[in-house]
């Protein structure tokens, strides 16, 4: 994107019903900082289940990724604190994820890259 970095995970390619997706800004602004959007935004399947930041860790493993939200991101999807998506990748695929991973959470402290 020309803006900001997208990763997503989805049931399926087209029609999706489920997804968790991931985005944030190249760069954050002031405005940002002021309006706490100088965060990894997250969303699962509508957005009225999203919010920035809210995050505890974010934990890519090889066949998975784990989401834990803390109190605040759990209030904004609807009290779950717990994600995961499953997922089959190629060894390629599975960089190309851990690359748009990093740089989606450069600089916040809850990614860990446990597929490494």
């Amino acid at each position: 994107m020309e803006d900001h970095i997208l990763v997503g995970f989805a049931d399926r390619e087209f029609n999706t019903n489920c997804y968790l997706m991931f985005q944030r800004a190249y760069e954050f602004h002031e405005q940002d900082d002021h309006t706490g959007m100088a965060e990894v935004y997250v969303e699962r399947d509508d957005q009225r289940w999203s919010g920035y930041g809210g995050m505890e860790r974010c934990e890519l493993l090889a066949d998975r990724i784990r989401l834990t939200l803390d109190d605040r991101g759990a209030a904004a999807m609807e009290g779950i604190r717990l994600m995961e998506v499953s997922f089959d990748l190629t060894s390629h695929q599975l960089d190309v994820l851990r690359d748009g991973l990093r740089q989606c959470f450069s600089g916040f402290h809850y990614y860990v890259d446990g597929a490494a």
